[in-house]
């Protein structure tokens, strides 16, 4: 998914989900996650922020609507703490008020359970962004209850199965499944479905049952050395999918 233009539609059509985690081991995602913010924030509601309201002028000079956690590289239990605090107060210029957190994967245990608290139950003004160089320290209740943008590089699979999978045609494909035998295969058809369904959401905006689809897909990746029957576990994924979207 082009995450750039994902986060440039959830803000112009103000559908910001409550908590964005963005993968990626690039460097400059710190700089996305900040422009994300600052558009979340705009009193104009412009996307990656107008820089003529006040808020914008005054977002990178402590806005009181803007707290920023991970900047120092640790994130320890007292910082989650501050963020309570943070959150009980309603926003001073905009709708919402935005809690960046950098580097997450070197929260602490305890900060990671002390933040899922808050994630948990948000006041409705309260969004959360949180940016990791992967998903493995990064405990699950946090990536479940958060929209996931991975931006690495992915081939591009063009699997004959994967475009009818994602059709009309997916009840009477799945059976076909089940004569693949190559792991690297099943792999590739996974991969263009995880895509197609990013493409999907990218056009309707976010959308947990697609969202929750899509983190399916990566889990049954990860079971596949385990020899699973995959046309089964896509059956279940993809079918309310595929009645309700296609």
């Amino acid at each position: 998914m082009n995450a750039r233009e994902f986060l440039e539609k959830v803000q112009i059509n103000q559908k910001i989900p409550t908590s964005t985690l963005i993968v990626s081991t690039k460097k400059d995602v710190e700089k996305l996650a900040l422009s994300y913010a600052k558009g979340i924030l705009c009193e104009k509601k412009t996307p990656w922020g107008c820089g003529e309201c006040y808020s914008c002028k005054i977002f990178y000079d402590k806005h009181p609507d803007f707290m920023w956690i991970g900047k120092e590289n640790s994130i320890k239990i007292d910082d989650i703490r501050e963020l309570s605090n943070f959150a009980i107060l309603k926003p001073n210029y905009s709708d919402y008020k935005v809690c960046l957190i950098t580097n997450a994967q070197n929260m602490l245990k305890e900060a990671s359970n002390a933040l899922l608290k808050t994630l948990e139950e948000p006041p409705i003004y309260l969004k959360f962004i949180i940016t990791a160089d992967s998903l493995s320290n990064i405990i699950p209740t946090i990536i479940s209850r958060s929209i996931v943008l991975e931006i690495f590089e992915r081939k591009a699979s063009k699997h004959f199965i994967c475009d009818k999978l994602f059709s009309k045609s997916f009840y009477e494909t799945i059976p076909q499944i089940d004569n693949i035998k190559d792991i690297k295969e099943k792999e590739e058809i996974l991969d263009c479905l995880i895509e197609n369904l990013e493409k999907l959401m990218l056009n309707k905006g976010f959308n947990e049952d697609i969202d929750n689809a899509i983190k399916s897909l990566n889990t049954t990746k990860k079971a596949l050395q385990r020899g699973i029957r995959l046309s089964l576990w896509l059956l279940s994924i993809l079918s309310p999918i595929v009645d309700k979207y296609i």
